[in-house]
């Protein structure tokens, strides 16, 4: 038979399609992924949603574990990008019930880090935006270190919340050392002797040690000055419950709801804490010279939400309307009537 004409040559196969590369995880979600927040003194980040991160190994809850942090469940992370070392910073969030806490060191390859937590906070002392919202207050960072701040909610909860921070005035810098006067300068005057101090005031005999007080527990404290049940309740680090009566001041615990008003009292509430270096905006109509006739003045003065102690000569305990505390430039100190669950005076 004939030969067979050759096959014709095969065409050559198309190339294939370069591989897609893998993607990346989204912002916020891991260490690595973590949101950088840029240089600025105060900065607010918008967080869309909690649940699409994973949260740190090893959370150390025991370090704040008086404020309600759980430490647990999904979370967002934030890179600290400006770092200001030895310049205080206040942390808040706000949206829901919210975990707060700073890690220092670094991811280690991994998407919940291996850094130290140096910094949490569950909820609030003073409820400046939700309730139960998280709140760092004057957290310093060191020299050379980075930070991620890692926003997650209690026993996991999750939501979209709002970070708010503010780095903090530095300390004034020491004066510089005064230059000595060249030696052709005759010495200064010597001032005149300043005048004798009066006698000292006697002293006050110590008051009689309070009991413990439990959460939920009654403390009735009889002819007392004011100003020691509250020196009282900073040493048990927590709000009071407070009566102004003729003659008498009755303290009590953290209750959920103050008890009947007996007779004859001014009327119940719950006062803060002192707020060291804060002031409460707008006068409601009351000056006295101590803070026993101005909280007995504000209490019964509706418009009145908390006593501003102003550094003035002499000082003077004004009665303020805000219930919002700001930071104060000349040292006053203050106290919020939480007004939640106020008795109405009785005759």
């Amino acid at each position: 038979s004939p030969p067979q004409p050759p096959s014709p040559p095969q065409p050559p196969s198309p190339p294939q399609p370069p591989s897609r590369p893998p993607s990346s995880p989204p912002q916020g979600s891991t260490c690595e992924a973590a949101h950088p927040i840029s240089a600025s003194i105060h900065f607010s980040v918008s967080i869309p949603d909690t649940s699409i991160g994973v949260g740190p190994s090893n959370y150390n809850s025991s370090s704040c574990s008086s404020t309600a942090f759980t430490g647990t469940g999904p979370v967002y992370w934030l890179q600290l990008d400006d770092v200001r070392p030895g310049v205080p910073l206040d942390l808040t969030t706000c949206g829901f019930d919210t975990d707060l806490s700073v890690f220092e060191g670094s991811c280690g390859g991994g998407e919940t880090g291996s850094g130290e937590m140096v910094a949490c906070n569950g909820d609030a002392l003073i409820e400046t935006c939700d309730r139960y919202h998280s709140h760092i207050n004057r957290f310093v960072p060191a020299a050379d270190t980075q930070y991620y701040i890692v926003v997650g909610g209690w026993n996991g909860a999750t939501g979209a919340a709002t970070l708010v921070g503010t780095y903090l005035s530095p300390p004034p810098s020491p004066p510089p050392p005064l230059t000595p006067p060249p030696p052709s300068t005759p010495p200064p005057t010597p001032p005149p002797p300043s005048p004798p101090l009066p006698p000292p005031l006697p002293l006050r005999p110590p008051l009689a040690p309070l009991p413990p007080l439990q959460p939920g527990a009654k403390t009735a404290v009889t002819e007392i000055e004011l100003r020691a049940l509250i020196d009282a309740a900073v040493d048990w680090h927590q709000d009071v419950d407070i009566m102004v009566a003729p003659g008498a001041h009755i303290m009590l615990g953290s209750t959920p709801s103050p008890p009947p008003s007996p007779p004859g009292s001014t009327s119940w509430c719950h006062l803060s804490s002192p707020l060291v270096d804060k002031y409460l905006g707008g006068y409601c109509g009351v000056f006295e010279p101590t803070l026993e006739a101005a909280l007995e003045a504000a209490l019964t003065t509706e418009s009145c939400n908390g006593v501003t102690l102003e550094q003035s000569d002499p000082p003077r305990y004004t009665g303020r309307a805000g219930a919002t505390p700001y930071r104060s430039p000349s040292g006053e100190l203050s106290w919020l009537l939480l007004r939640d669950g106020c008795r109405e005076p009785t005759a």
